[in-house]
């Protein structure tokens, strides 16, 4: 016996059989009865006269003619509609079908709809296909639909399948091949209840001949890809439609035989692995099939929220709609061969309707750096002694420029004369945003210091070095190199430090939770406070490591979503090696050990408008990939100096070269997250003008809660925040060329 809520055929009886007038009189008593078969009528003799202004008397006139002497009552047929127990009378096959498509005429001709007559469409997915399906049945483009899907209805999937709540819990195919019904009996629909599986995909393509076009709307990665893989096998092309930013995607496997599969723009070789993928999983291949040109801001900021605030990704009614209308135009052009070509193709509303674009907010242009006049500064007893040749200064400062700075801006410039060597900011490489005063850029010039120290020494040269505040530049320091037995050079902490200058790294590869070794703890906390008055607080507490991880993930958020420092940290992102090579400052996303999920977030966050959105809408994920690495953490690591000053950040750049020299002696990971000690330097000192008032209220709330695990003293300068761990080494990052960075005169 048949389950009744499995019955999506209606029966179709034809009084003029006996077998068939025996049901109909069975069923007539107890069913609710629609009967308009005048006014069909009506339309019938309105058809077949199109010239006449036809009156009421008139047209009573032709229909009598039209039946010769049979009663309205008893002509044409009674399509009975079992699960609303409904029986409606309508005119016979061909003349319904006349009807049903008269108002097409001449958008489409009768011969081509003749010819759509014999065509069958297969439709895999029925949320967006629903709406296809719907649309394709009333503007009757085929004969045949095939409709494949295993889901049932939830409440949740009216925001974009039209149907009632009465329908919750069932079978979608089944609702779709109802409605098609009570649109149109006569349109032969076919249920695949399971959806598409390896055991009935060919039948769902081939079966009593092949379908003429097959329209691919399913969730499952899999699918999609085995449909692609079979369709072109079987020589049937295959039309897609995204819902998003009116994308319609085409492939013409008809006309192409070895066509790739989505225009080639995956890397997938063994579709094997794509069976039960996640919401999440599913991103990376979602990138490469719809990549971030082709997405609308909305879609893009939403992807990031994937198992964070939303479940998978959203679709709206007016998209689904719109692109049903879309796609149904394709197909019909496609099964007529008014339309031959493969590829995709965008009709973006929101682009094209839209209000006149408001002015951006202006952003500060770090200013140019001049060149300087290193002679102008050197005194006669500057040169007095020892002579250094200008192959040594170059090797020297290639290794000094080996030291870290923030976001790897390398904003650092070198003018050589003699055995004299000064070093100064290059300001148009320094962060007006994150970095106050410049502060950040000096402790960078403090680590190169400490590099260039060690290089002096490991070249049998001793340095003396004095700080400057030149007239046009803000902080200058001018080295002398002299013998290695001179009065007043500087101390040498540790020469075999040297053998650690050029295979130092920033290290964001994973780590396991391993215990911080004490002898490598002891040589960290020595580095540090070999620099008069540098602390180094080191925090090993899983609990507290879990409360920093949390700040550190809640001011990521914040960076994120402020434009300016937004603006500014994806200046920092080079996207890929090349265009790390050709700008050769910043940080290369292949540094970061990241999921796929994750580098294609920050693909798909590149952007403000995107930002922006994930802003509006309360996001949460911009923050995880801090916390998850913080929580990977042997110990985390804190440099301080006793106040907010440039001497204070130089000297710190000593102490945090020699602690991440000493960390990479120890094959220990170091991974900075700085940005946070900057803008808890901006809230103590009221240098606040870029942020929010919600945003600075949030960083009182995170500073409060930081200092407490921390305990770092009122007016200490925070220059360094770190974590510390065993990981995999990590591939170097890139220099800005010696020549552009140093002027030998």
């Amino acid at each position: 016996m048949i389950d009744s809520n499995l019955i999506y055929r209606p029966h179709i009886i034809d009084i003029r059989i006996p077998s068939d007038k025996d049901i109909f009189e069975k069923l007539f008593p107890s069913s609710i009865i629609i009967d308009n078969i005048v006014g069909q009528l009506k339309e019938l003799v309105k058809l077949q006269n199109p010239k006449l202004k036809l009156t009421a008397e008139h047209s009573d006139k032709l229909i009598t003619e039209y039946l010769n002497g049979t009663l309205p009552e008893n002509y044409g047929l009674w399509i009975y509609y079992p699960w609303s127990n409904k029986l409606v009378h309508t005119v016979f096959e061909k003349e319904f079908i006349e009807l049903r498509t008269i108002r097409n005429k001449y958008k489409i001709t009768h011969e081509e709809q003749a010819l759509l007559h014999s065509k069958k469409i297969g439709i895999v997915g029925l949320s967006v296909g629903h709406a296809i399906a719907i649309t394709v049945a009333s503007e009757r483009i085929c004969n045949e639909l095939r409709l494949a899907d295993f889901d049932e209805l939830e409440l949740s999937n009216l925001n974009r399948i039209k149907t009632g709540i009465q329908n919750l819990g069932m079978k979608k195919t089944m609702i779709c091949a109802r409605e098609i019904a009570e649109i149109d009996p006569f349109i032969n629909v076919i249920c695949y209840h399971d959806g598409i599986k390896d055991e009935n995909i060919i039948d769902f393509l081939t079966k009593d001949g092949n379908v003429d076009v097959c329209i691919e709307e399913c969730d499952s990665f899999y699918e999609k890809f085995n449909v692609r893989y079979k369709c072109r096998e079987l020589k049937i092309p295959v039309v897609m439609d995204t819902s998003d930013k009116g994308l319609i995607d085409i492939e013409r496997f008809d006309l192409e035989p070895n066509r790739e599969i989505f225009h080639g723009l995956t890397d997938i070789d063994d579709i094997d692995k794509l069976r039960s993928l996640t919401p999440e999983q599913k991103i990376p291949y979602l990138y490469q099939i719809v990549n971030e040109e082709t997405m609308s801001t909305r879609l893009r900021a939403s992807l990031l929220e994937i198992e964070e605030t939303i479940t998978g990704w959203p679709q709206l009614s007016s998209a689904v709609s719109f692109g049903s209308g879309m796609t149904t135009d394709v197909v019909r052009r496609i099964l007529l061969d008014q339309f031959k070509s493969s590829g995709r193709y965008s009709i973006d509303i929101e682009n094209l309707i839209k209000d006149a674009e408001a002015k951006e907010q202006e952003t500060i242009v770090s200013e140019t750096t001049d060149d300087i006049n290193i002679d102008a500064i050197i005194t006669p007893e500057d040169n007095a002694s020892t002579i250094i040749e200008k192959a040594i200064i170059e090797k020297i400062v290639s290794d000094a420029i080996t030291a870290p700075s923030g976001g790897n801006a390398q904003p650092w410039q070198w003018a050589s004369s003699g055995n004299t060597l000064l070093l100064y900011l290059n300001k148009t490489r320094c962060s007006p945003y994150t970095d106050l005063n410049d502060w950040a850029a000096i402790m960078a010039l403090g680590c190169a210091t400490e590099n260039l120290i060690l290089s002096a020494y490991h070249e049998s040269y001793g340095v003396k070095k004095e700080l400057l505040n030149l007239q046009n530049k803000e902080f200058a320091v001018k080295f002398i190199f002299t013998t290695k037995d001179s009065s007043g050079i500087e101390t040498i902490y540790h020469p075999q430090h040297y053998n650690s200058i050029k295979i130092r790294q920033s290290n964001r590869n994973n780590s396991s939770l391993t215990i911080l070794k004490p002898e490598h703890k002891e040589g960290l906390l020595h580095a540090v406070e070999s620099i008069p008055t540098a602390t180094l607080t080191l925090i090993d507490n899983r609990d507290a490591i879990i409360k920093i991880a949390d700040i550190i993930a809640e001011a990521d958020i914040i960076r994120f979503l402020n434009k300016f420092l937004f603006n500014e940290m994806m200046s920092e992102i080079r996207w890929n090696r090349k265009e790390a090579l050709e700008r050769p400052y910043g940080i290369e996303l292949d540094l970061f050990d990241i999921t796929a999920k994750e580098r294609i977030g920050f693909k798909i966050a590149n952007s403000w408008s995107v930002a922006s959105f994930v802003k509006k809408i309360g996001g949460n994920a911009l923050g995880d990939m801090s916390r998850k690495q913080l929580l990977a953490s042997s110990a985390v690591g804190l440099i301080t100096m006793p106040q907010l000053d440039s001497t204070n950040f130089y000297n710190g750049g000593l102490a945090l070269e020699r602690f991440w020299l000493s960390a990479t002696e120890s094959k220990l990971a170091v991974h900075p997250f700085v940005a946070l000690c900057y803008f808890f330097m901006r809230i103590e000192t009221n240098t606040v003008s870029y942020f929010s008032k919600q945003e600075i209220e949030k960083l009182k709330d995170l500073r409060k809660r930081w200092r407490d695990i921390l305990g770092t003293p009122e007016g200490a300068a925070e220059i360094f925040f770190c974590k510390l761990s065993y990981a995999p080494p990590a591939a170097m990052s890139q220099r800005i060329p010696l020549e552009d960075v140093l002027v030998v005169k």
